[in-house]
């Protein structure tokens, strides 16, 4: 990635090694590597929608990358939910 400190990516490794062993993974670990993919492409200045943080490093991308790829979620469904996570956040400033 950019900048002086040379830090290699780690999630296409990480998901790698979830592809490979999947009965060895459980939900944390997909949401970790997928939050740590959405960071490090925001870190290396590619375009990611953050909103305005991503959900507080990128979670509320990976619970909904999740949740659409392993557990079928629908259109509707993630549109409920961030309708739904943008009403908490509302309630909590």
């Amino acid at each position: 990635m950019p900048g002086g400190i040379n830090i290699p990516r780690r999630a296409k490794q990480l998901h790698q090694k979830l592809l490979e062993q999947p009965d060895k993974a459980d939900v944390n670990d997909w949401l970790c590597a997928y939050a740590m993919a959405v960071n490090e492409e925001d870190a290396d200045g590619c375009m990611v929608v953050t909103a305005p943080t991503n959900g507080a490093a990128g979670v509320i991308p990976a619970v909904l990358f999740y949740f659409t790829t392993h557990m079928g979620g629908t259109e509707a469904q993630v549109r409920e939910f961030l309708l739904t996570a943008s009403a908490v956040a509302l309630l909590s400033t």
